[in-house]
């Protein structure tokens, strides 16, 4: 499971979290809430109408100034915006009791009038506590329900004369609370989605630099060599030094073992070679014979002296991470160096190099390295060419790479030996000897071109031949 697929479902769990711990009770808050509120102005309402009607008590049979005031307030014609709510009627309703809860005033119903109100809101304010209720107007509508709040009317004594109860739908505030319930949920989605985005964004950013470490251990298991990583951060900088020490060390005990294993076995031939001579030598050669021998153990020390001089120089290179120094290099006249130096042997198998160079280009790196990477790719196509065949080199150049393509009309190789080429000491037999070389040269090849940003791959061309080609990066190109 990747790390930004866990930062995703560890925010998905933390939102179910909260949804439930925060936003639903939240929800179910919002209602009561909202009536708390309008339950409070009405307290308000219903004390004042008692201190009204008080001051005129015995003159309410049934209260017409009362009636005729309500009358008129419901006819008025208004538009009271209250935020995203537009009110355009009065929806206040106000009853008014006796001393014993006999109806004296029914806004909402004149039919009740002589009854018995028997309400609980006024039973309780009868009795001196705070009356409040809920109720249904009508049983079958869900959504008729209203809100009494009641107060008593009193004497000049404190004697309880009667009751002022007063309602009013609660229609009117489950428009305000739905559009409170929605505001909450869109809030809550919006902040899930951010918190989602910034859980991606947090993911990336904590995981980029464990990728960058993942590429890099890749890129070494492949058998490249890197540079290490830049990493932010002083725990992950230091991960990563030591990751790049730690390859350094095992590459070095590999190498060592590599080394010490191949080399034993490429001396292996030479050393018989020239204890066989020297045990014929022993004899009585003849003359021609004694010649021949001496030529083979000299051949074959020149061997193993080469041998010895390119794991040196392999070493060496493999041993650094970068260029040491680097110069402006004109490609066209290395390349032509190059060609030049190589027209001897290749002219001795009528071998014909042809060169199509980009003119006047340049690059920035070790002119040494290149110049020896590209002798030995040269030396490869003249060794494995057919006499009397055609060497190609030829350059393309972009704004990034140099690519330096070598193609030869030679017997090719096998397809196993294009994946092996580049191991150390491989070698196939060259056609005209059937002699091996050390199987060092490409992999010196390799490492300048990594060392210069680049590649060398290998690919077979029709009829028959190989095409070799050597990447460069070009740091600074000039026409």
């Amino acid at each position: 499971m990747s790390l930004t697929l866990r930062f995703i479902i560890a925010v998905a769990l933390l939102f179910i979290a909260a949804w439930f711990a925060i936003v639903k009770p939240v929800l179910a808050r919002v209602e009561r809430q909202y009536f708390e509120a309008a339950e409070e102005p009405m307290v308000d309402i219903a004390n004042l109408l008692a201190e009204i009607v008080g001051d005129s008590w015995v003159e309410i049979q049934p209260a017409p100034s009362l009636t005729a005031a309500l009358e008129r307030a419901r006819g008025r014609h208004f538009e009271a915006r209250i935020y995203e709510v537009v009110k355009t009627r009065v929806d206040l309703h106000v009853a008014i009791t006796d001393a014993k809860g006999v109806v004296l005033f029914d806004s909402m119903n004149p039919a009740r009038a002589g009854k018995s109100h028997g309400s609980r809101d006024v039973r309780l304010t009868l009795e001196g506590s705070y009356g409040a209720r809920t109720s249904l107007a009508d049983p079958s509508d869900p959504l008729s329900a209203l809100m009494y709040v009641a107060a008593p009317v009193l004497d000049d004594q404190g004697k309880i004369l009667g009751v002022v109860s007063v309602a009013k739908p609660q229609l009117n505030l489950l428009v305000f609370i739905e559009q409170t319930r929605d505001r909450v949920k869109a809030f809550a989605i919006a902040g899930a989605i951010v918190a989602f985005l910034l859980a991606i964004l947090l993911s990336r950013w904590i995981a980029e630099p464990l990728r960058a470490l993942t590429r890099h251990a890749e890129a070494v298991a492949s058998g490249a060599s890197p540079p290490a990583p830049r990493l932010p951060g002083h725990h992950l900088n230091r991960l990563g030094q030591m990751m790049e020490e730690m390859r350094d060390a095992l590459e070095g005990k590999g190498h060592v073992e590599t080394y010490v294993r191949n080399l034993t076995h490429e001396m292996k031939s030479p050393v018989a070679a020239i204890r066989g001579a020297v045990e014929l030598l022993d004899g009585s050669p003849s003359e021609s014979q004694r010649r021949k021998l001496l030529a083979n153990i000299e051949s074959e020390s020149r061997r193993l002296e080469l041998l010895g001089d390119q794991l040196l120089a392999l070493a060496n290179l493999e041993s650094r991470k970068q260029l040491d120094q680097t110069h402006d290099i004109d490609l066209d006249a290395l390349i032509r160096r190059t060609v030049d130096a190589k027209i001897p042997s290749a002219q001795n198998h009528g071998i014909q190099i042809n060169i199509d160079l980009c003119e006047n280009f340049r690059l920035r790196g070790d002119a040494t390295l290149i110049e020896l990477a590209i002798a030995n790719l040269l030396q490869n196509a003249i060794d494995f060419s057919t006499d009397q065949s055609t060497i190609t080199v030829k350059v393309r150049c972009d704004r990034k790479d140099a690519l330096i393509e070598i193609v030869d009309e030679g017997v090719g190789l096998p397809d196993f030996a294009y994946e092996r080429a580049f191991d150390r000491f491989f070698s196939m037999p060259r056609p005209r000897t059937g002699r091996k070389s050390s199987g060092l040269g490409l992999c010196f090849v390799r490492e300048t071109a990594q060392l210069h940003g680049g590649d060398i791959t290998l690919s077979s061309v029709h009829p028959l031949g190989t095409l070799a080609t050597l990447r460069l990066q070009i740091d600074t190109l000039r026409e």
